[in-house]
């Protein structure tokens, strides 16, 4: 190989080897709060699903102890609620 080729070669590799060091740095920023993001996410969504749950399941006990045909109406609409909401 010439010597010329080889030293473009060899300047050209010196450039891209810190353009793709950098690119790493950036990458792995971006990942970084990506990552910090998606934690907060879940755990947010799940504090929501908890929070639902217990309301449901406090409103289920609260009709449990009534009796009534209007108790078996709320709880059967509670029961599709609840459904609609695991389906979603």
């Amino acid at each position: 190989m010439p010597t010329s080729r080889r030293s473009t070669l060899i300047a050209n590799n010196l450039v891209g080897g810190f353009k793709f060091a950098f690119l790493a740095q950036v990458y792995s920023a971006l990942l970084a709060f990506v990552l910090i993001e998606a934690g907060h996410r879940y755990a947010t969504e799940s504090a929501l699903v908890n929070a639902e749950a217990t309301t449901l399941l406090y409103l289920d006990r609260a009709v449990a102890a009534t009796a009534g045909e209007q108790a078996e109406a709320f709880r059967r609409n509670l029961r599709v609620y609840a459904r609609l909401v695991v389906s979603r």
